[in-house]
């Protein structure tokens, strides 16, 4: 009893000290694009009004697509390296520049990152998405072949819901399969795909 009590604390603050990372990289990343976009004013605002066009020349105006912030955001994420990557995700989920059709399509190409940790965040985050996933059921039953993120896909098939019917082939194969660590999460995705 001690133990799991021990060990459940351990988890608590582990999480809550990731939220706090999170939370503390999330703000200086929003002061350093604050920052660098103030820069980038008041240097054209004194090539203008030094009269000099060749200042102004040298600092060109931005193209009309490194202006989008969806743009800037997935340039970023491939541009990241692989311990970036989950970071960059996050950003991606959080921001409003993206539409979740944009998102799930960043997150569906992540299943086949590399980088395990890259691969598990993203099975992760659509999960979390829930029904706005639905286009990323085809990836996600794909990843169920992954030992390491079978699991969790299987918990994402689930929160996806009825729209993870395509899935369900799949995941009745994990539950038939004898002896699979995947039988209990695939049966409890499949109560939430088609509840009765």
């Amino acid at each position: 009893m001690r133990w799991g009590l021990t060990v459940a604390v351990v988890a608590v603050l582990t999480l809550l000290s990731s939220a706090v990372i999170w939370s503390f990289r999330l703000q200086r990343n929003a002061e350093h694009a604050q920052s660098q976009r103030q820069d980038g004013v008041e240097s054209r605002a004194a090539a203008l009004t030094d009269g000099s066009r060749q200042a102004h020349a040298a600092s060109p105006e931005p193209t009309a697509q490194s202006d989008k912030p969806e743009d800037a955001l997935l340039a970023k994420y491939e541009a990241a390296t692989a311990g970036q990557r989950v970071s960059v995700l996050w950003e991606i989920c959080q921001s409003d520049a993206l539409d979740s059709r944009r998102k799930v399509t960043v997150l569906c190409d992540a299943l086949n990152d590399p980088e395990p940790s890259v691969r598990a965040f993203a099975v992760s985050m659509l999960g979390n998405m829930g029904p706005d996933a639905a286009a990323a059921v085809p990836a996600l039953a794909a990843a169920l072949q992954q030992p390491a993120l079978a699991k969790d896909v299987c918990a994402a098939l689930g929160n996806i819901g009825p729209s993870a019917r395509p899935a369900l082939p799949a995941l009745e194969t994990l539950v038939t399969t004898p002896n699979s660590p995947l039988r209990t999460p695939a049966k409890a995705a499949i109560r939430k795909i088609k509840p009765r």
